[in-house]
């Protein structure tokens, strides 16, 4: 087409880097882990997810090497997700690619390259129930759950368990959808922010 229309909600808020996005969030959950409580971590059940997988393993090697916290996904699909990005190499980023054939002397001749995505520590749950069952509530975790509304899922089933405990974390990670519980928090939190910090001023 010779002309695109296209409305620009946020043409006029600032957006801050990729980088200044990512660590806040990692900061904020550390001190939590280390003090022995939890962080629960709502989020969508695809991409998102695979983003922020990258991001958390990249984290824990570097920050948890002697002292590893469980990272646990609970999702009903979140296993096949990962599994199945973990096949489509080639359409990975140049960065990942790069990653992945840039490190040969770290594997076996014979074995597969190995994908961002092969995050050692993280454990796959497809209920609540077996999130419970594996794990004592006292211990101290990274509980990723769809969804990130927090309205429904598995997510919500969660959410009373970290209310329960004013010492554990809830780490939003997106505004969630309209008229949502995740809306409804993001908004209060933000509201509560010094003027200048809060998330259409181009801060974390």
């Amino acid at each position: 087409p010779h002309l695109l229309l296209t409305p620009l909600h946020r043409g006029h808020n600032p957006t801050p880097r990729r980088k200044a996005r990512d660590a806040p969030r990692l900061a904020h959950g550390h001190p939590t882990l280390t003090s022995g409580h939890s962080v629960l971590l709502p989020v969508d059940g695809a991409p998102r997810l695979l983003e922020l997988l990258v991001l958390l393993d990249q984290h824990w090697a570097f920050a948890y090497q002697h002292q590893r916290f469980p990272m646990c996904l609970v999702s009903h699909t979140g296993q096949e997700v990962v599994e199945r990005a973990r096949r489509f190499r080639e359409w990975m980023s140049r960065e990942w690619a790069f990653q992945v054939l840039a490190a040969p002397s770290r594997r076996p001749a014979a074995a597969a390259p190995e994908s961002p995505l092969d995050v050692s520590c993280l454990r796959f749950y497809s209920s609540v129930e077996a999130l419970r069952d594996a794990l004592p509530a006292s211990q101290p975790k990274l509980v990723l759950a769809t969804p990130p509304a927090l309205s429904h899922g598995l997510a919500r089933q969660l959410l009373p368990e970290f209310l329960s405990d004013p010492e554990a974390m809830v780490l939003l990670t997106s505004r969630g959808d309209p008229s949502s519980l995740g809306r409804t928090l993001w908004d209060r939190c933000n509201a509560a922010q010094p003027y200048g910090e809060a998330w259409d001023t181009g801060h974390v």
